[in-house]
C-alpha cells in the first residue's frame, strides 16, 4: 500500500570476488523485514537474476520480499527508507 515502506538492496558488483556473500544479504534482508518492519526489494541486472532470487528466497519469513531487475524498481521516494549497495571500491 502506500503506507509502505522499503529497502532496497542492489547486492552485486561488476567484480564478483567484491561481493559481499549473498547469505549475508539474505540475513539482512530478513532482518529488514522481520525488525525494522520494511519491504524489501532485491534489484540488480539480468546477470544477478540468480543471486538477486536466491537472496530473497532465504529470506523470506512471511514478510513481503521481491526480487525485480534495476528496470522494475518502482519505489516511490517518498517511501524508500534504506538503499544498500555493495560498493566496488
Amino acid at each position: 500500500g502506500p503506507d509502505r515502506r522499503w529497502a532496497v538492496l542492489f547486492p552485486r558488483t561488476a567484480w564478483a570476488r567484491k561481493d559481499w556473500p549473498w547469505r549475508r544479504w539474505a540475513a539482512l534482508a530478513r532482518w529488514l523485514s522481520s525488525e525494522a518492519g520494511l519491504g524489501v526489494l532485491v534489484a540488480g541486472g539480468q546477470a544477478d537474476r540468480a543471486t538477486c532470487e536466491s537472496i530473497v528466497a532465504a529470506s523470506r519469513d512471511g514478510q513481503s520480499s521481491q526480487a525485480a531487475p534495476v528496470a522494475a524498481c518502482t519505489v516511490p521516494l517518498e517511501q524508500l527508507k534504506v538503499l544498500l549497495a555493495n560498493a566496488a571500491l
